[in-house]
């Protein structure tokens, strides 16, 4: 195995050959680990499946003067050792930058507190840093954020025109030093500038083919591709405007994973928007995922064993579990409802935590698919806090769990438009006639725009 860096952006195919699918692309800088070498193609995992790279733009992460690291856990823990059991050290947050000295069979060794800690390789976005240089501003008013991602907090603007000194590019993003802190802006938004004198060296080759073998080509996205290229308009109904919002924030990824299933993409869309308005993050909760914690759930897991603290804290309905839920942090305030509040929700989710981390990510349904934290196995991951961090990321990851959480008979019953025996399998069998009217009440409104949409396109083309 070893760790390699795109020297430009590059396609990850589904085999090893240009003819082949293309699962998405890999920004210039991103370093992975590769596990095996076929005829200058290499094998890497990407987003959760295996795909291949060309050699041709690539090399050794040797070559760079910095290796960094992208945290995209919510809290990932750092260790003393490279392993699960090392004694833990503290935490590095999501999208925090950390400076990487050595890559150790599935952990990176990173400098930390004055000193040096492991981190798990699965939770950490890997570059080489790429030379900085002098730039100018490329847009009107341009953000400068507290860390690589767009939700970051944003800690000063500069007006077009103003020149910047990057220090090193990190992926999509540029790293600064602005008033003694390091800051972050895109990279697409400056334009490097040079000196009247300065030369630029060109390559002239007399056969440049080879050396453009599997670059994407101008126009190819840096992403995995998830929205649609055909968008429904958000109006009509409130059904209506919720699918087609779904649609067209998730539609060729729900296609894509639709038609793996061999189900129809309606279905998918209907229960998305059922489940959470097909949103995996609130933006007025901090931008956080969509919980749904359940009191009965919390007894189950913890509240069992400690009955009169539980007591204290939590209540619902003996007999309709799903209803009555209600909490207080202390015995001596009033219980309060939380649920349909998102804030509320973390409120008391946060609570349980502090009580039992485990016990309490059981116990909630997590993001657009709102699947509970105890399914977290059947949907491919080693322990629920692995689920929590990769849908708190992002809803790639919640869309890629919501269809492998299907069960054989889950994808039957959707074949066959069977959505009431659909929800008893998926929201449980005590509101499964509420739950199924609503997906097919969804799937109708989905089907009639998605068909009205593709009939006026083909008769403005027509028209054209």
């Amino acid at each position: 195995m070893s760790t390699v860096v795109c020297t430009e952006p590059l396609n990850v195919r589904t085999l090893p050959g240009i003819n082949s699918q293309i699962l998405g692309v890999l920004e210039q800088g991103r370093a992975l680990t590769t596990s095996g070498e076929n005829k200058d193609w290499y094998e890497v995992e990407f987003q959760g499946s295996v795909g291949y790279i060309y050699g041709g733009y690539l090399a050794p992460i040797e070559q760079f003067a910095e290796t960094l690291a992208v945290v995209s856990a919510s809290a990932l823990n750092v260790r003393a050792q490279p392993n699960a059991v090392g004694a833990r050290l503290g935490v590095v947050r999501r999208n925090s930058v950390v400076k990487v000295q050595a890559v150790l069979n599935g952990w990176l060794e990173i400098e930390f507190n004055q000193g040096i800690g492991y981190v798990s390789q699965r939770y950490a976005t890997l570059y080489g840093a790429l030379p900085g240089f002098t730039a100018s501003v490329d847009a009107n008013l341009l953000n400068l954020r507290a860390a690589p991602s767009l939700q970051s907090a944003i800690v000063g603007q500069v007006p077009s025109g103003t020149k910047l000194n990057i220090d090193c590019v990190i992926g999509a993003w540029c790293q600064l030093v602005v008033n003694g802190q390091k800051a972050y802006t895109p990279v697409r938004y400056v334009r490097e500038t040079r000196q009247p004198d300065e030369q630029v060296e060109t390559l002239e080759a007399e056969d440049d083919d080879q050396l453009t073998i599997d670059k994407p080509t101008p126009n190819e996205p840096l992403n995995l591709v998830v929205a649609p290229l055909n968008k429904l308009p958000e109006t009509g109904t409130s059904n209506q405007r919720n699918v087609a919002r779904t649609w067209n924030n998730f539609g060729a990824l729900l296609q894509r994973l639709s038609q793996e299933k061999q189900i129809d993409v309606a279905c998918a869309v209907a229960v998305l928007c059922v489940e959470s308005s097909g949103k995996g993050f609130e933006y007025d909760n901090q931008n956080r995922m969509i919980i749904r914690f359940e009191n009965h759930k919390f007894y189950r897991y913890w509240g069992k064993q400690h009955q009169a603290k539980f007591d204290q804290h939590f209540k619902y309905t003996k007999g309709k579990a799903w209803t009555g839920h209600q909490w207080r942090a202390n015995p001596d305030h009033q219980w309060q409802s939380f649920h349909g509040n998102q804030a509320k929700e973390w409120q008391t989710f946060l609570f349980a935590l502090s009580i039992d981390k485990e016990a309490a990510m059981l116990s909630i349904s997590m993001g657009a698919p709102q699947i509970m934290g105890f399914n977290y196995r059947q949907i491919g991951y080693d322990n629920v806090e692995q689920m929590f961090d990769a849908f708190s990321e992002d809803m790639e990851s919640q869309i890629r769990g919501f269809f492998n959480f299907f069960s054989s008979a889950m994808l039957k019953q959707l074949q066959q438009l069977d959505f009431v025996a659909f929800a008893k399998g998926y929201n449980g069998d005590g509101q499964k006639q509420k739950y199924g009217q609503w997906i097919r009440n969804h799937y109708d409104a989905f089907k009639r725009l998605h068909d009205q949409t593709l009939t006026t396109n083909a008769n403005n083309r027509r028209l054209a």
